[in-house]
């Protein structure tokens, strides 16, 4: 009886859906736009925002730009040497660090992705900073198909 109770508190606990972890060394992952990261062979979307896709052209400096591929390059200086940690749910949005830093908060941060719908007040207020302060790609404007104010509200 006591074991069955041990196993239930277990099950209980353990919840509907219990999230992946996944850990990557330098070298050993890959990140393949502004907020997708393949480590330990599983592919993990940034939860709770919302980059270019590549090849989504840009305005900035009063020259087109990929601003897809510039977004890429943020997500990876934003990782570069460090070890990243993925908590990923079943469907198949996560939440990673660098270094103990949320990638997905620091991508909003650079101007480099904005929030989805229902991310949390703090992503707001990164965007609200990186728009006032004129950061990535809110030192331009985008060509139409992509745009952050609408990549904001579709997620």
């Amino acid at each position: 009886m006591k074991h069955l109770a041990a196993l239930l508190i277990f099950a209980a606990s353990a919840g509907p859906a219990m999230a992946e972890q996944f850990s990557a060394t330098p070298g050993k992952y890959t990140i393949e736009d502004g907020m997708t990261i393949v480590l330990a062979g599983e592919r993990v979307t940034l939860r709770h925002i919302s980059a270019p896709p590549m090849g989504t052209p840009c305005i900035l400096r009063g020259k087109e730009r990929d601003c897809g591929l510039i977004s890429r390059s943020s997500l990876m200086d934003l990782s570069a040497g460090a070890v990243i940690k993925c908590r990923r749910g079943d469907d198949g949005l996560g939440r990673c660090t660098a270094g103990g830093f949320d990638l997905a908060e620091n991508m909003v941060y650079t101007g480099w992705a904005v929030p989805a719908a229902r991310a949390p007040a703090r992503y707001w207020k990164q965007m609200a900073g990186a728009k006032s302060r004129k950061r990535g790609f809110w030192n331009g404007h985008f060509a139409p198909g992509w745009a952050p104010q609408q990549a904001a509200l579709k997620r």
